[in-house]
């Protein structure tokens, strides 16, 4: 095989795992993203505020 080829597949080798790696972090992004627009998310944040001050309250 010549040296051509050889870089050729290396650089395609190279790509396939970028490539990969690139799909995760969008992935990872767009899991981030719908967990941020989630409408239900307002009201867990609010629950959890709630529960907090109940503990402060209460010497918890």
């Amino acid at each position: 095989m010549s040296n051509i080829e050889e870089r050729v597949k290396t650089l395609e080798n190279d790509l396939k795992t970028t490539r990969e790696e690139l799909r995760q972090v969008l992935l990872d992004i767009r899991s981030f993203v719908l967990e941020a627009e989630n409408p239900l998310r307002a009201f867990e944040r609010q629950a959890a505020s709630q529960n907090d001050s109940e503990k402060e309250d209460n010497g918890g």
